[in-house]
């Protein structure tokens, strides 16, 4: 079995390391902080226990957080490592006269942020009356004060211990893999590579994983790396770089990965637990970003597994109903302050109901602000839908937002609605959605148990469009539905979001191709200085290109198919000589190339006599709208039942981190832990047009929400 991964990047970005959403997480009733009198930024409360306005930047000037400057309680945070410690807890950091524990409901400073799954604990978290530390006219009412606590009941907080990884009466564990002191290429920006270890524990038995940690060495240049576990040995050399990768190796299964703010890669909940199976070595495949290509550069990141031979009731897994990583078609216009991709789809495959762990998401540079909403089937009369926003979305914080306490529930007929917002203002050309820092991707993942392997979530079509500034995302599926979107926005997505095979076929890539609606003349004017250098790039032999490049490469050839006729609405805007350039073309090009343009209909209905008109862009008619989601005979709509199961598309491709699917062993479909019998990993098949996809391959990327 492959799993496939929640892809996770990052680089480094002018925001402030003191103000990342995932600290909500860092703090007791970090999510339930009133709205003080007189701040702004107040946020609607999205759950039951919150305050009608809560304040989701505690340590921001303003509610809205996402800004400097940081306030008092933001200044001890940061001065206490960004962790929940017994000097922050007691200290009175807005000299109010109520410490910082006793206005956030712990006075006792006993809290961690281990203990999220200890109901005891969130019991009494929730019953307090709670203020915002850092703004002195803000106090509870009534609340207990620290003089009295029992001694009993005082702290110290703690850094998690490896007995906080394991259940009493498991056998405990713990494996440590470092990278040895590997030089950072400098003769180019984006670098993938792979490192191995021989590991042998697991080789006889079968492995459960409890708990990942990592950590990332060179913090300028660690873009983000993606763990799997091999059955046969594969190395001698530990920690050094291997030839090849365990993304395209038989017999390797990803078992988690690291991005910023992901040092906790996952802590397994008390009922489930994340099979290893038995295997012989592990291997991390890392993507280093050296943007400034500064030589002599080194790494030893590294990460630490905690694993058990004893099962628990449940295995845990993820489900990705979006994973935007290589989409050729797909790009974000330049200049545009508040761009999305959304698209929705409808759970099924369930033999029961499953439970919520936590959620996150993915995107680079440019990614914002992410929104998922969940409209459930009336399995709880009480709970009609859920909303998981963050509005204020920063690249390098990408932590997974924890919800196992909260009882949510999964069924089959839940609708989700995933939204990816974009700031492309500082970019002068379009961005392409690919596995560089600089493209972009769209990742929307949810752990769960018990793990089914039947579930999926079919995402027929994605769309694209623009916000207004004040203009809600959340009502992207009543204001800005898929039957109201041009053409041009629409975009086949086929990748399956329950595939455990991350194999991509050659008919797979190409239905995930299309041809744009119009000419995008501008970007190939500033791609190419001539006709010449647009002939060459389309003479390259893409068999055995690097990834990066073959994404652009394949980007590139959907722009020139839009280009392609003179006839097309755009063609005039041209360039002279790219638009003679043109009709050369179809006749010039290498056998991929042709393929490629030909599958995308570059050439249909093409008049390449020089009398050819060519409709001006401003002249062009609207394109006709797509049918309606909700239409039975549309294809790739919610209820497009009969339609042939995917098994992949070019989407799977490239990042990090939700909880992957058990590799090697494949449990039956109870929620009952099973007992298991050995079963051969599935190979990764030679892909059909293999020079094309085969790099691309490599970077199949395991679901790992555990993000």
């Amino acid at each position: 079995m492959k799993f496939q991964a929640l892809a996770v990047s990052f680089a480094l970005l002018a925001h402030s390391s003191e103000a990342l959403p995932s600290y909500r997480q860092r703090l007791p009733n970090g999510d339930r902080v009133p709205c003080p009198e007189g701040v702004s930024g107040c946020a609607e409360r999205v759950e039951d226990y919150q305050p009608p306005l809560y304040c989701p930047g505690v340590g921001h000037a303003t509610c809205a957080g996402g800004s400097v400057p940081i306030n008092p309680f933001g200044e001890a945070l940061k001065g206490a490592g960004h962790q929940w410690t017994v000097e922050l807890c007691m200290a009175d950091s807005d000299g109010d006269g109520a410490t910082n524990g006793e206005e956030l409901g712990d006075p006792c400073c006993t809290w961690s942020a281990t203990q999220s799954d200890n109901s005891d604990m969130l019991a009494l978290l929730r019953s307090a009356e709670v203020s915002h530390p850092g703004v002195d006219t803000s106090l509870p009412m009534v609340y207990k004060k620290y003089t009295e606590c029992t001694p009993d009941e005082i702290g110290p907080i703690e850094d998690p211990e490896v007995e906080s990884y394991f259940l009493p009466g498991e056998d405990q564990h713990v494996a440590e893999f470092v990278i040895n002191d590997f030089e950072v290429p400098h003769g180019q920006i984006t670098t993938y590579v792979d490192f191995a270890w021989k590991w042998e524990e697991c080789a006889e038995v079968d492995c459960y994983i409890t708990g990942i940690e990592a950590w990332a060495d060179n913090t300028a240049m660690a873009h983000h790396n993606v763990i799997s576990a091999c059955v046969d040995e594969g190395t001698t050399d530990n920690g050094n770089v291997i030839v090849g990768s365990a993304m395209d190796s038989e017999g390797c299964e990803t078992v988690g990965g690291w991005a910023p703010g992901k040092e906790l890669v996952f802590r397994a909940p008390e009922e489930a637990s994340q099979l290893l199976g038995r295997v012989r070595s592990l291997r991390v495949n890392f993507h280093y970003d050296n943007k400034l290509q500064v030589p002599g550069t080194r790494d030893s990141s590294g990460f630490r597994i905690y694993y058990t031979t004893t099962p628990r009731k449940y295995l845990m897994s993820g489900i990705k109903p979006i994973q935007l990583s290589v989409s050729p078609a797909l790009r974000l216009p330049a200049g545009e302050k508040r761009y999305y991709i959304t698209g929705e789809c409808i759970l099924e495959g369930l033999p029961e109901p499953v439970k919520l762990v936590n959620y996150g998401w993915h995107a680079h540079e440019v990614g914002t602000e992410m929104y998922d909403t969940i409209t459930f089937t009336g399995q709880d009369p009480k709970l009609k839908s859920l909303v998981f926003q963050e509005p204020h979305w920063i690249f390098d914080d990408q932590a997974t937002i924890d919800v196992l306490n909260k009882e949510y529930y999964l069924n089959n007929g839940d609708h989700i609605h995933m939204t990816c917002v974009y700031d492309t203002t500082s970019r002068v050309k379009q961005t392409i959605i690919g596995p560089e820092t600089t493209d972009e991707m769209c990742w929307h993942g949810f752990n769960y148990y018990p793990y089914s392997p039947n579930m999926k979530c079919k995402v027929g079509n994605v769309w694209t469009g623009s916000l207004a500034a004040e203009e809600s995302a959340l009502e992207i599926p009543t204001v800005h539905p898929l039957s109201l979107a041009p053409a041009l926005n629409v975009y086949p997505y086929v990748k399956d979001s329950s595939s455990t095979d991350p194999t991509l076929s050659g008919a797979e890539l190409m239905a995930s191709l299309k041809k744009p609606e119009v000419c995008f003349a501008e970007e190939l004017n500033m791609e190419f200085e001539t006709a010449e250098a647009l002939q060459t790039a389309l003479n390259i032999d893409m068999q055995g290109t690097d990834p990066v490049l073959m994404a652009k490469g394949l980007a590139m050839l959907v722009n020139v198919a839009g280009c392609a006729c003179p006839s097309s609405t755009g063609f005039n805007e041209l360039r002279p000589d790219l638009q003679e350039g043109m009709r050369s073309l179809s006749s010039n090009s290498k056998p991929m190339a042709k393929m490629i343009m030909e599958r995308l209909g570059a050439y249909d209905g093409c008049d390449f006599s020089n009398d050819a008109e060519a409709p001006d862009s401003n002249d062009a008619e609207a394109p006709e709208a797509p049918v309606a989601a909700d239409d039975p005979e549309a294809p790739g709509s919610l209820e497009d039942k009969d339609a042939p199961e995917d098994k992949g598309s070019i989407e799977d491709t490239n990042d990090t981190a939700t909880t992957p699917d058990p590799p090697v062993k494949t449990p039956a479909p109870s929620s009952e832990n099973p007992e298991y019998e050995s079963s051969a990993p599935s190979a990764m098949l030679h892909l059909l047009y293999a020079g094309l996809l085969g790099p691309l391959a490599v970077f199949t990327f395991a679901s790992s929400l555990c993000l």
